[in-house]
């Protein structure tokens, strides 16, 4: 990472309130350098979440790398992206972010919860001219731009949001593009999957093994029939 009094700055305002440490990964000819707060199951604790952020409109957990999100970053992780305009939509510390900057796309990484995106900012430094680190409500945003991909790790994980993300995706998705969806192979999960189908969505589905993770990470590729 740059020594820059910028990237300091960000460092240090991240330290204020979460410890942080640094860690290094390598996907396909990849290595990422990344930094995370020390201690992800801090930022699971309400009370201190509540004194530091007020009435919570996010939910906290972006602080760690997920395996859906590590599954992700295997499956994109010797793509050649360059020229593609890809949306990384809850990007969390903004892992899989800095994965898709390194494989050549120009980005926009989004969450809505505000402490991930200093991480996400932390994490994309590198890439910076070609990194749009956002705060996204896929509720509520509208973005002037469309994607040739969204990629999403983890977020379809309640009936109530795949409306929001189906309209969301059809704002924002290029008439040619697709939405890449991961999780960590939940039965639930697959329901909501048929939802995404009943509205119109074509889905291709795949497995990929992640080192360290017991249950294969689902891929989903979605592309729109109409």
């Amino acid at each position: 990472m740059p020594d820059s009094l910028a990237f300091q700055d960000l460092l240090k305002k991240a330290g204020e309130e979460f410890p942080y440490a640094k860690d290094s990964i390598r996907f396909g000819k990849h290595t990422i350098e990344y930094y995370r707060p020390a201690d992800p199951e801090a930022v699971l604790d309400e009370e201190t979440l509540l004194s530091a952020h007020g009435e919570l409109a996010w939910q906290p957990y972006w602080a760690q790398a997920w395996d859906a999100g590590l599954g992700m970053c295997q499956h994109v992780g010797d793509m050649d992206l360059r020229g593609k305009r890809i949306l990384d939509l809850g990007c969390g510390i903004g892992l899989t972010s800095a994965l898709l900057l390194a494989a050549g796309a120009d980005l926009v990484c989004g969450d809505n919860a505000p402490p991930s995106l200093l991480f996400a900012e932390i994490n994309t430094w590198p890439w910076r001219e070609r990194a749009e680190v956002k705060h996204i409500d896929w509720h509520a945003t509208e973005l002037e731009q469309s994607f040739d991909t969204i990629v999403g790790s983890d977020i379809v994980y309640e009936r109530g949001e795949v409306a929001p993300l189906d309209r969301f995706f059809r704002q924002h998705l290029l008439a040619s593009g697709s939405v890449i969806l991961s999780d960590p192979s939940r039965p639930m999960t697959r329901e909501f999957l048929k939802m995404f189908q009943q509205l119109g969505w074509e889905l291709r589905e795949s497995e990929i093994p992640v080192e360290g993770v017991r249950q294969p990470i689902r891929i989903v590729t979605m592309k729109r029939k109409d």
